[in-house]
């Protein structure tokens, strides 16, 4: 498995994962207090088929109640957020990242978009449903 891990922007950051070595690789890098949120329980619905590039728009419903649920965490501005992302559902939990990024953050789409530049050739490969893509989701949003 490739080294993925990296920066998103200011103390959060995003490890292509699973849960376990995400949190050594996070305490290896990091070198400091974290949190890890590991999408197998962030998500509030499972992927309906295990396919890297699969992409299904969310609904209003569930961006709020993601961005609510990492609002609850009460992370200190000192502590790092770790999000540990499936492979089976990069594009549903990159689309959600970059959602919480605009909201905590104030971060237009464009912004957002660039925080995930180590995975911009991942990222123009998320294509969904009628070919509606994480960019033009978050430029929505």
């Amino acid at each position: 498995v490739a080294f993925m891990f990296f920066q998103l922007h200011q103390a959060v950051h995003l490890a292509l994962h699973e849960p376990d070595q995400a949190r050594r690789i996070a305490r290896n890098e990091l070198h400091t207090r974290f949190a890890l949120i590991s999408f197998q329980s962030a998500n509030t619905e499972p992927a309906s088929e295990p396919d890297t590039f699969k992409f299904m728009p969310c609904s209003l419903k569930n961006i709020y109640e993601f961005c609510s649920r990492l609002g609850k965490l009460s992370a200190s501005d000192r502590q790092h957020t770790v999000f540990c992302v499936s492979p089976q559902q990069l594009g549903r939990d990159v689309f959600l990242i970059g959602c919480w990024l605009m909201v905590r953050f104030s971060l237009d789409w464009r912004r957002v978009y660039d925080c995930f530049q180590p995975m911009h050739d991942l990222l123009g490969c998320v294509v969904g449903y009628q070919n509606v893509d994480v960019l033009s989701c978050w430029s929505a949003v």
